[in-house]
């Protein structure tokens, strides 16, 4: 997947946000991004976004670069904005297009939640507008007779966690989906959770590249103070950056010997066992655990097994609809604490008597773990796809 920063000026300044901590850049040129898009598809690359700190639709040729990534007939466009610009020809040309996914980042429902997140100086009109310009990009694809291709983006803290769930609420039968996120490490930035960095980068394993508007490449979309670059557009090609030195020694160590990956990333999360505990939640998913969570009569002391997003859906429910229910969780490959939830080795002495919800990757590994269970003393073993009302 292919990053691409077309500029990194924003029009809304979130406290949140780390892009005015560093030295602003020019634009990235657009024979510079025409040049990009041949390469990234020569190189056979499966999915292109116009995005990483700037806001995209600030972009002079924006309309100019989104119909050459059609044109080119990448199988993946994901775009992303704040939904200010969201309007007008801009709207009309993306809601008439077959394209994955537009995202709009708005943090707030309430006036003061906005004004507080988004940083805008006009908090009551901008909100008012974003939520004007969200539903008319809607109606617009569907008078077109097109997918609703439309997700929103907020940003969870036990501070906004009532507003949180009045935005879903107001919005979740209007989008497509929305993706719940929290404030992570980004290389020491906003650190709270005490996990030991100890594994590898499934960045990386995404063979990722992030090219900056400066032009600089990296391996990483997140790595927006340029730690980690590989080269630059500027003078190399696509092709030549993934053979250089600098872009293979970091996969290898990746894969062999993560004490030599870069200082940088060893405070990321992206770099924790079980990042996926702290990765982006689906609120429909959410809604659904929410809604089936009495039925299962679930006790006050289960078992969560395994690791993976729909874990992270799962504790994110819990967390923001107060769920009643105090649990372990087991992982095979480590151990050490989330928060009040314990992350353990399998243990016949916590896992006897328990039920057992089992969050696995595949079905070959989910019937893996049940097999291993059946060996021991515990309650009932639940299957999260069940929870979803899917066959398991």
């Amino acid at each position: 997947m292919v990053y691409i920063e077309l500029t990194r000026r924003c029009n809304l300044s979130c406290p949140y946000c780390h892009r005015d901590k560093v030295d602003s850049v020019e634009d990235l040129p657009l024979t510079i991004v025409e040049k990009l898009i041949t390469q990234a598809k020569e190189l056979g690359v499966y999915a292109i976004t116009c995005y990483l700190y700037g806001e995209s639709l600030l972009y002079r040729n924006f309309m100019k670069v989104f119909k050459m990534l059609v044109s080119s007939k990448f199988p993946y466009i994901f775009l992303n904005t704040n939904g200010v610009l969201l309007k007008g020809t801009i709207a009309k040309e993306l809601a008439q297009t077959d394209f994955q996914s537009l995202t709009v980042s708005i943090t707030g429902h309430s006036l003061e939640e906005y004004a507080k997140n988004q940083g805008y100086e006009r908090p009551g009109e901008q909100h008012n507008n974003v939520y004007e310009n969200i539903h008319r990009y809607l109606e617009l694809r569907s008078n077109f007779g097109l997918q609703n291709n439309l997700y929103l983006r907020c940003i969870y803290t036990d501070e906004n966690k009532e507003d949180t769930v009045a935005f879903i609420d107001y919005w979740i039968d209007k989008v497509a989906d929305i993706h719940v996120s929290r404030l992570l490490t980004r290389f020491g930035a906003n650190n709270e959770i005490p996990l030991p960095h100890d594994g590898r980068c499934y960045r990386l394993d995404s063979n990722m590249l992030a090219v900056h508007a400066d032009g600089n490449v990296s391996p990483c979309c997140v790595d927006l103070w340029r730690q980690l670059i590989v080269g630059n557009i500027h003078n190399q090609s696509l092709s030549e950056i993934v053979e250089n030195d600098i872009y293979k020694e970091l996969y290898y160590y990746n894969d062999n010997n993560l004490k030599k990956m870069p200082e940088i990333c060893k405070n990321c999360d992206y770099t924790i066992r079980n990042h996926d505990l702290m990765d982006v939640a689906s609120a429909k998913n959410m809604m659904l655990y929410r809604d089936g969570f009495n039925a299962l009569d679930l006790t006050k002391e289960g078992i969560l097994f395994g690791v993976n997003g729909q874990m992270h859906n799962f504790i994110t429910a819990c967390k923001m609809y107060d769920l009643d229910f105090s649990f372990k969780i087991i992982d095979n490959h480590r151990t050490g604490t989330f928060n009040e939830y314990i992350i353990a080795k399998p243990d016949p002495s916590i896992i006897e008597g328990k039920d057992i919800i089992i969050f696995a990757q595949s079905i070959k590994s989910q019937n893996e773990i049940v097999k291993q269970l059946e060996e021991m003393k515990v309650g009932r073993i639940l299957l999260y796809s069940s929870m979803l009302n899917q066959t398991a």
